[in-house]
């Protein structure tokens, strides 16, 4: 699609169709970045945190948190009131 820069107050702006913002599910934010010479402009999401347990376990950076239950010190024995 082309479409013209337009100037919008003291910068630059282009219109993007209900369309296309429909496809990538666009609400009312988005991140914008540069790769490779081009402006990259992407959906921003609702919840950023969204699969973060299961990215972590397919990088293997959270095993199972069995390894908490059985990390115990002299601290927690003798002085920590639970």
């Amino acid at each position: 699609m082309k479409t013209k820069v337009r100037k919008i107050g003291n910068s630059l702006g282009i219109i993007i169709s209900q369309k296309i913002l429909d496809q990538v599910a666009v609400k009312e934010e988005v991140n914008l970045f540069i790769k490779d010479s081009k402006i990259i402009i992407e959906a921003v999401k609702e919840n950023p945190r969204e699969n973060w347990e299961e990215l972590l376990l397919k990088a293997g950076s959270l095993k199972d948190n069995v390894f908490l239950e059985d990390f115990e010190n002299d601290f927690d024995k003798s002085e920590w009131t639970w």
